[in-house]
């Protein structure tokens, strides 16, 4: 048998233990059993960061030993970008607001991209389109409350391809609109194109 013991010199003098470990860091291993595995609190370790790891394996009655080290970078998501609309004012349903996503930063490529919006509570985001690698799209948005100046918040996660994401937002003003025949007509058609497709986000964009 043999006494086998995970340790790492990557957390500084308090070593590797809990709360960063969450099994146990030694244990006897008897003859054919070939496997110790480590878990870690993935919420205490840093993005970005590279953490080291060793193996000791020890026989129990000669006492000679062996090591192995590996080491792990953890994934850092995306940084630095941001998002902007062309135009940034306009009317409920019928201005084509084109959004537009630039500046990430990030080693794992490549990134792609999901737009939504929320008008007054971030919890209630609705989906505009689902994640590709286009960073830009071309959308219709409700109008925004009166009591916030009608303003509509536009929201892109950027995801590497570990899903590491990160947010930036472009407030948009959306005034608005008069109700006439020819516009719910339009809104009409709108959905009649949607159920056809059966492109649930364009149905959400009316």
């Amino acid at each position: 048998s043999a006494v086998a013991t995970w340790s790492s010199s990557s957390f500084g003098t308090t070593g590797l233990k809990a709360p960063y470990a969450i099994t146990t860091l030694n244990t006897t291993l008897g003859y054919g059993i070939k496997s110790f595995q480590l878990g870690l609190n993935a919420d205490l370790l840093t993005a970005g960061a590279t953490y080291a790891f060793t193996l000791t394996g020890q026989h129990a009655n000669s006492g000679t030993s062996s090591r192995a080290t590996v080491s792990i970078r953890i994934n850092a998501a995306p940084s630095g970008g941001q998002l902007t609309s062309s135009p940034t004012t306009g009317t409920a349903l019928t201005t084509v607001y084109t959004l537009s996503t630039t500046g990430w930063i990030d080693e794992d490529l490549p990134l792609s991209y999901a737009i939504a919006y929320y008008v007054q509570e971030t919890a209630r985001q609705v989906q505009l389109r689902a994640a590709n690698q286009v960073p830009y799209a071309d959308v219709y948005l409700p109008q925004g409350l009166e009591t916030l100046n009608y303003l509509v918040t536009c929201v892109v996660t950027a995801y590497d391809t570990y899903s590491g994401a990160s947010n930036a937002t472009v407030s948009v003003d959306v005034q608005p609109l008069a109700l006439t025949t020819s516009v719910i007509s339009a809104a009409i058609t709108t959905l009649q194109r949607a159920i056809v497709s059966q492109n649930a986000q364009t149905s959400m964009q009316v």
